[in-house]
């Protein structure tokens, strides 16, 4: 295969209409690079148990991320 991989996912008609009217041109590639690299480092700091309760809806994905950066926070602040 040549050129770079894609990512193709299939979405109901409201979540695309929404993500229209949210984004600009050029931004949903952006967004969705940050989104899998998010991932990719949830995945390595607290592995795929991360990733199912974000898919089953026992996590909310801006709430485990914000989770991690928190604890990034106290670790890099000294605080206990």
């Amino acid at each position: 295969m040549t050129g770079r991989p894609r990512l193709s996912v299939e979405l109901s008609q409201a979540q695309s209409d929404g993500l229209q009217r949210m984004l600009d041109y050029g931004e949903q590639k952006a967004l969705f690079s940050a989104i899998v690299d998010s991932l990719l480092k949830l995945h390595s700091s607290h592995g795929k148990m991360a990733i199912y309760a974000i898919i089953v809806g026992k996590a909310d994905y801006i709430e485990v991320l914000a989770r991690q950066a928190g604890q990034k926070e106290k670790v890099t602040s000294g605080d206990d």
